[in-house]
């Protein structure tokens, strides 16, 4: 079997289960295998959006299930855990709004939130139009990496042009993870 037949047989439901488990990296690749033609931007873009959209409401409602938990409880006890809590009890749809976005959040906003007094008529709709606002962002940005990369190197075979979008993917988040790690540490007084 091809890289290209696997990729149209098995690439929407990997980025289904990239949505789920990862995100903003499956998002990069969906769209620009989506430029590439092995399925429709919509299509990439809706198998994204569900699988992240599945994983958040099932965080939300196993915390809100489980508030008794001390790992839960141990979860949310984190600094940015309690600010995050403090704008979910100011703005509560802000916050249902914006975890999506915020790097460290992805995980544990759904928590945080389902452990809260956010009522869940509040979080669903929330989350559902951030879910689908961060998948088409996601995917469009992955698409036009894909008509660069495109207009650099010409048309790759589809295993080379896969390989290139995973390492540049690759690389990015692990800018972001350094960068994060970075402005996270806090350097004693000089």
């Amino acid at each position: 079997m091809s890289v290209e037949s696997l990729i149209q047989s098995f690439g929407l439901p990997a980025l289904f289960l990239g949505g789920l488990v990862e995100g903003d990296g499956a998002g990069l690749v969906g769209g620009a295998l989506a430029h590439r033609g092995a399925f429709p931007v919509c299509a990439a873009w809706a198998a994204l959006s569900l699988g992240a959209l599945l994983a958040d409401q099932a965080w939300f409602a196993l915390a809100r299930s489980h508030r008794d938990s001390p790992r839960l409880a141990r979860l949310v006890a984190r600094p940015a855990a309690q600010r995050f809590l403090g704008l979910a009890d100011r703005r509560p749809a802000l916050a249902s709004l914006a975890f999506r976005f915020v790097f460290g959040l992805r995980t544990l906003g759904p928590v945080a939130l389902g452990l809260s007094q956010v009522p869940a008529r509040i979080f669903i709709p929330c989350n559902v139009i951030a879910v689908a606002i961060w998948g088409a962002l996601f995917t469009a940005l992955g698409y036009g990496a894909g008509q660069i990369l495109h207009r650099i190197f010409g048309r790759l075979a589809p295993g080379v042009h896969l390989g290139l979008v995973l390492g540049l993917v690759a690389a990015a988040l692990v800018i972001v993870a350094l960068v994060h790690h970075l402005r996270s540490r806090r350097l004693p007084p000089g």
